[in-house]
């Protein structure tokens, strides 16, 4: 199983990393590679954690410190959707903002990793 991210996501974990970064470089750098294990550990079984049917039918949610990882299980792992300061007052506002522009690119996303399992089969 494969942990999968969207174009926004890698930006979110690159800018956790540089808000982390501000005040410890090396912590940032120990902490972003703790969330991407994370996110590997969460494609191995993308459907124990949490439903969140509010912000769409297949969305779930993790924890990881004060972040929410907010991803789709996928055939094989999860697709990382966005990494989230968990104090953000209202989830579904912050998740609500999607732009048509990031919708499309997590429909090209899951075409592209669709491509990618079929060639091993």
């Amino acid at each position: 199983m494969r942990a999968h991210f969207t174009p926004q996501a890698e930006i979110d974990l690159e800018e956790v990393g540089d808000y982390i970064a501000l005040e410890n470089p090396r912590r940032a750098v120990s902490f972003i590679r703790e969330m991407r294990q994370h996110c590997e550990k969460i494609a191995d079984g993308p459907h124990h954690y949490v439903a969140r049917p509010d912000l769409g039918d297949a969305i779930r949610i993790c924890a990881h410190g004060n972040y929410l990882i907010v991803f789709e299980p996928f055939d094989d792992g999860a697709l990382i959707l966005r990494v989230l300061h968990g104090a953000r007052r209202r989830l579904v506002e912050s998740f609500n903002f999607l732009s048509e522009l990031e919708c499309n690119e997590i429909v090209e996303c899951k075409r592209l990793i669709f491509r990618r399992s079929s060639a091993y089969c």
